[in-house]
């Protein structure tokens, strides 16, 4: 659902770029973690671990 969203979106690839640059989580610019994470670009934390603060 997401990839459909985005890939209608006029700023998917400023979204994608920023995700990439700023070590976002979740699915942006039509983009997931692990695609963002196989293209070079690394997450603060694993894939995976997220804090459970709430």
């Amino acid at each position: 659902m997401a990839r459909e969203v985005c890939s209608s979106c006029e700023v998917q690839t400023a979204c994608r770029e920023f995700a990439r640059n700023h070590h976002e989580y979740g699915f942006w610019g039509g983009e997931s973690e692990e695609q963002r994470h196989q293209a070079g670009f690394h997450l603060i934390a694993p894939i995976g671990i997220r804090s459970n603060s709430r």
